[in-house]
């Protein structure tokens, strides 16, 4: 782990009109994560977390406040410009798996690529290899609707790891399946970032998993706590 910062967050601010009045959800949050550290978020439903991953991932604007990668403000800049690098910089891992069914496997973890413009010998490569890792080696031409739901989230780390971003962020990733298969998912993920030195980001509910990670944090009342 380095002292350099993948991402950090200074005093955002977000809130949605409800009847009346305001509802302030982030009240000034302050994050930062580091190069190859794995950082987990809990907090009660309605918190926010999903909130403040859109924001940190540039998905969805704050009131106020900057995101930083590597230590380079992205609030500023076409959306396009923004969305390419969060291609490049960010992988993403969600309670759902979003898997294209039209794709056999192979084919859904090179999408990223293909989102970019283009699809390389290397890139398969390094597509089979990803999926060799995750544990799914003989499922490569299988059609995604024959997967378990553990395989179909490995399928997803697979998809989120093949741009080589500089970190990894889960919202739920366990959300969907059984206790038993949700840890197997936490130690891939845990396991693949370690050994690539890839920061991760985690959003859970489940406090067992949270403590698998280098650090704890507690969204509450609109703030970061240790």
């Amino acid at each position: 782990m380095s002292d350099i910062n993948v991402i950090e967050t200074t005093d955002i601010v977000r809130s949605f009109p409800a009847a009346h009045a305001k509802i302030e959800v982030l009240r000034g949050v302050h994050l930062k994560v580091k190069r190859g550290q794995s950082v987990s978020i809990t907090g009660e439903s309605g918190a926010g977390k999903t909130t403040l991953m859109y924001i940190l991932s540039m998905l969805e604007e704050a009131d106020s406040g900057s995101v930083f990668w590597d230590g380079v403000k992205v609030n500023n800049g076409s959306r396009g410009e923004v969305a390419k690098r969060r291609a490049e910089f960010i992988g993403f891992v969600f309670q759902l798996y979003y898997l294209i069914p039209e794709l056999d496997v192979l084919g859904n973890v090179l999408m990223p690529r293909r989102i970019l413009g283009r699809i390389r010998k290397e890139d398969k490569e390094r597509a089979e290899e990803l999926l060799v890792r995750v544990g799914l080696k003989d499922r490569l031409r299988h059609s995604t609707g024959k997967l378990s739901g553990g395989e179909a989230q490995r399928v997803a780390i697979a998809r989120a790891l093949i741009n080589e971003p500089r970190i990894i962020i889960a919202d739920e990733p366990t959300g969907s399946i059984d206790e038993r298969h949700g840890e197997e998912i936490m130690q891939i993920l845990l396991d693949l970032c370690k050994k690539d030195n890839r920061s991760l980001l985690l959003v859970t509910h489940n406090q067992r998993f949270a403590a698998m990670t280098d650090k704890k944090l507690v969204l509450h009342y609109g703030k970061i706590v240790e």
